[in-house]
């Protein structure tokens, strides 16, 4: 009797939590596009008042049966249009994973239709009036909270930084690491350092790096991760 009243409770709260994402969004990009630094998906309500917004851009569906679809959309024919299709599942109140079996492309681009069997993890709900990140995820609870802080750092660095902003080096450096290792080594006297997190923001990889040496003190490394010959790489670090 116990144990089927806890099967319940834990069918019950994977329930109530799935609503929360249940139905369409926008997302800031397609499920499985950038299988490399799929470290965040961003959700977003879908505004239905503004019929252009509404219809494109890129958006999501996650269906009550456990499968979901992601796809791009444009009214110019002229541009790339992925989707990806799969399952996910809620593993507990806050958590989900996600399972792909399908990815297209067709338009302007390499197109593609690929079977696939890509298992791509866990991922943990941040929730909030704003929107829902989707935050890849190790299970535990306190790296969970760590990393939504890391996660809006960044998004406050971002709104900080011009559009403008100049990412003033060169590397030929392929990895995002050994990029990052290169330009603190080269432009900067931190000796101690780890990258606590890291995302793809307004078409940079960004890199929250946070300073040993000192009691809570970080700066950024921003890279271009679009796969061409020549990286170039930026700092930023906010006044206090």
């Amino acid at each position: 009797m116990k144990l089927s009243l806890n099967l319940f409770l834990l069918f019950f709260c994977q329930l109530v939590y799935s609503q929360d994402i249940i139905g369409s969004w926008k997302i800031n990009q397609v499920i499985a596009e950038k299988t490399k630094n799929p470290q965040e998906y961003v959700l977003y309500k879908i505004d239905t008042s503004n019929k252009y917004y509404s219809t494109y851009g890129t958006k999501i569906v996650f269906n009550r049966n456990g499968t979901f679809h992601c796809s791009y959309s444009a009214p110019c024919g002229n541009d790339c249009f992925p989707s990806s299709s799969g399952t996910f599942k809620m593993t507990d109140d806050k958590h989900v994973s996600f399972y792909v079996k399908k990815f297209s492309q067709v338009g302007d681009c390499e197109h593609k239709d690929l079977k696939l069997n890509l298992n791509l993890g866990l991922y943990y709900l941040a929730i909030n009036s704003a929107n829902i990140k989707l935050i890849k995820s190790n299970g535990y609870l306190l790296q969970d909270s760590l990393n939504q802080k890391y996660s809006s750092m960044i998004d406050t660095c971002m709104k900080k930084i011009s559009y403008n902003f100049q990412l003033n080096k060169k590397t030929t450096l392929k990895g995002n690491k050994e990029r990052v290792d290169e330009y603190i080594k080269k432009f900067t006297t931190v000796k101690d350092y780890s990258i606590v997190y890291m995302k793809v923001a307004d078409n940079y990889l960004v890199n929250l790096i946070k300073n040993k040496e000192l009691k809570e003190d970080y700066f950024y490394v921003l890279t271009d991760f679009t796969n061409r010959y020549d990286y170039k790489v930026g700092f930023y670090k906010p006044k206090k």
